[in-house]
């Protein structure tokens, strides 16, 4: 972490989804990011979910707003811009001299060493400690040394000292000799140019609500344990099931609001996406149980997003009961341990009876968090930082930007929107340096002459492949294909480890292809070609296959698979690589709020843009509105913006002008304006759409 040109560094605090999507645009603009997690794995609170709403799918690949990946986990590790820090905390903060931060890290000891561990697990299975694990609130249990969460990206395993006997028996079975339960935390000094605080948010705890009984009645759950329930690896595999017998519950509820909205408990605000969350528990109960009675008590039910209010007309037509009511008490039954619920309904006191019940707990700003913020001069409220509502990701320090729930509870998508805007906004701050350069290595045409020698590397995929195909018949099958030289295998390809296991195998074995059959190329596409490129390999030398998409189908699509790669990998390299260049220039279309921010933020990255606007003036409907609610007013903010767009030279605007024509290829495309003074051409390599909406136009109640 040290030694870097801190104004070409930012530091990102938070792991969760904002942070690496901020760490992942900074990246991207080629800038040295430094990511700091407290937890001993990256991920935030995401890596507990199965699935997310609405699309009752993992779908963090298209929650992202750049071009779906797999997993940022992988990415954030792999990048060769990217520092991962967990375990990691700031200690003290003090501005550097010329602008920047200086930062002091402090890194608690896992006592397990990621350069030495292999990941085998041996110390987990003879340490003799139990006790429950923190992530999914307590449903399994875990050892005292353990993995944070099972599929952590990176070395996980970490010691709990405060459950640690030291035995010593997880010592004396590692065979790396990785383990050192005397190991002492280490402080690290570094300077950033940008520091972006993405901490998160904290689930309020759901005993706040004494009067629900959580904790006392063992079959009310909190949403994060049952959360967890649902998930395939679960205990009951994914199946809701009483803790008090483990028997399937006849009747469910949900609860909503608990611990927020809630004055007297000094938290009023909504926290977003507890409404959601619990729509998704509820269909994926009633999807694995279709014979479950479920019933929702809410205040409101607030759908925020797109297509959220299709999620509850979703839940209603599975049979999914919804009842307007907060329930005033709880009280186990004795003999059966049901959870009888008495709410008030028309004046009457009603009482229901359920097998469980669901706490839908909030959000809010733990201590931690709002201790970081104000040691960058940021204001802190139960519901997250005091921000410009018009400008949200900016600090009140210059060089400090804030995204994902730190400035308020919010949703993943909305997370990583933020995430992406504040890494753009620290972009425009930091110098971007020299960028690296590669030397031409050899071409796939300076093998003519020879005979193909293809090496195929067989990525396991951590076990996931060969727990579904025999991976030692495949290997012989492989090896009887026309034109293969060998073929390897590497346990987790899309690991640091990984990826230097086939750089070595690739140098000893020297192959004129390389065929790498892992899983979809948007994992290691980019990160194993500019591999290659270190390597001084010309990138056409690599093929690629998916092989873990063809093994949940069978072996013999699995063969298949490479096969069909194998003979692509003689003649794809051959043909000439396209040498035309990105056209750097941005074409915006719509000239409101949201296309100016975006034309200035291009702007500022130093990239030309063309913001074209139907009508005779840039501003959208902002123009039109006299005050938010919090007081603003957006007039005011869209004239402020006008006047930004205007005085940029790099900004070329054209009002009164339509789309006509668009053509080309990607990175090259030509469009043709309509303007009052005529056709105008536009050569891009990207365009932004931002044209608005309009009001919608309605005849109910008599209207119009």
């Amino acid at each position: 972490m040290n030694g870097t040109d801190y104004k070409n560094t930012a530091l990102v605090i938070g792991g969760g989804p904002a942070g690496m999507q901020a760490a992942l645009v900074l990246a991207g603009r080629g800038h040295k990011v430094i990511l700091s997690e407290r937890a001993p794995a990256i991920g935030g609170l995401f890596p507990l979910l199965d699935n997310q709403f609405p699309t009752q799918s993992c779908g963090v690949c298209f929650m992202a707003c750049d071009t779906p990946t797999y997993c940022p986990f992988v990415q954030c590790d792999l990048h060769e811009n990217v520092t991962v820090a967990p375990s990691s905390s700031v200690t003290s903060v003090e501005g550097g001299e010329g602008g920047g931060y200086k930062v002091t890290l402090a890194t608690e000891p896992t006592c397990v060493s990621a350069e030495k561990c292999t990941d085998c697990g041996a110390c987990e299975v003879v340490c003799p400690v139990e006790v429950k694990r923190e992530f999914g609130d307590g449903l399994e249990m875990r050892k005292a040394i353990y993995r944070y969460y099972p599929k952590a990206v990176g070395k996980g395993y970490v010691v709990d000292r405060e459950s640690c006997t030291r035995c010593g028996k997880c010592v004396e079975v590692c065979a790396s000799d990785a383990i050192d339960l005397d190991a002492e935390g280490v402080e690290t000094a570094l300077e950033a140019g940008a520091v972006i605080l993405a901490s998160g948010a904290e689930v309020i705890p759901a005993s706040v609500k004494g009067e629900f009984g959580f904790g006392r009645y063992e079959n009310v759950l909190s949403a994060v344990k049952f959360e967890r329930m649902l998930a395939a690896g679960s205990p009951s595999s994914g199946m809701p099931a009483r803790p008090s017998d483990d028997k399937a519950p006849e009747s469910l509820a949900f609860v909503q609001c608990v611990g927020s909205r809630d004055p007297a408990n000094g938290r009023s605000h909504c926290s977003s996406v507890c409404c959601m969350f619990t729509l998704k528990q509820a269909l994926f109960a009633k999807e694995r149980m279709p014979e479950l009675d479920i019933t929702i008590y809410y205040m409101d039910m607030r759908a925020f997003g797109k297509d959220y209010e299709r999620y509850i007309r979703m839940a209603e037509e599975a049979g999914v009961s919804f009842v307007r009511a907060m329930p005033s008490v709880m009280r186990q039954t004795p003999d059966s341990l049901d959870i009888e619920v008495t709410v008030s309904q028309g004046g009457e006191q009603v009482k229901r009876s359920h097998s469980m019940v669901v706490l839908a707990a909030g959000f809010e700003q733990g201590t931690d968090a709002s201790a970081l913020a104000l040691s960058f001069g940021v204001e802190m409220t139960p519901n997250g930082a005091v921000t410009d509502e018009f400008n949200p990701c900016a600090g009140s320090g210059e060089g400090v930007f804030l995204c994902g729930n730190l400035t308020g509870a919010k949703d993943i998508p909305e997370s990583t929107q933020e995430g992406a805007a504040a890494g753009a906004l620290a972009s425009k701050m930091l110098d971007l340096g020299t960028l690296e350069k590669f030397q031409l290595g050899p071409t796939p045409v300076d093998w003519r002459e020879e005979e193909p020698r293809v090496g195929v590397m067989l990525c396991e995929c951590d076990g996931y492949n060969t727990a579904r195909v025999d991976f030692d018949e495949l290997e012989n099958k492989v090896k009887a294909l026309k034109d293969v030289d060998f073929v390897a295998r590497v346990s987790h390809g899309c690991t640091k480890a990984g990826m230097s296991e086939v750089r070595s195998v690739f140098g000893e074995r020297e192959p004129n292809r390389l065929l790498f059959a892992a899983c979809t190329d948007r994992i290691v596409e980019k990160l194993y070609r500019h591999m290659f490129k270190e390597m001084g390999v010309h990138e056409g030398v690599l093929e690629l296959s998916n092989l873990r998409e063809a093994c949940q189908t069978s072996s013999d699509a699995a063969l298949g698979q490479i096969s069909g790669a194998v003979k692509s990998s003689l003649v794809a390299g051959f043909a000439p690589r396209s040498s035309s260049t990105v056209d750097k220039t941005m074409l915006v279309i719509g000239g409101g709020v949201a296309g100016m921010s975006a034309a200035l933020a291009l702007a500022g990255m130093n990239y030309p843009v063309h913001l074209v606007e139907r009508e005779n003036q840039l501003g959208g409907l902002a123009l039109t509105g006299a005050f938010t609610v919090k007081g603003g007013v957006p007039r005011d903010f869209a004239k402020e913006l006008v006047d930004k767009v205007e005085a940029e030279e790099l900004i070329t605007v054209h009002t009164s002008a339509n789309v006509h024509d668009a053509g080309g290829r990607v990175g090259a495309f030509n469009t043709t304006l309509m303007t009052p003074a005529g056709p105008v051409e536009v050569l891009h390599g990207a365009a932004l759409l931002a044209t608005g909406a309009t009001p919608a136009e309605t005849s109910s109640y008599g209207y119009g």
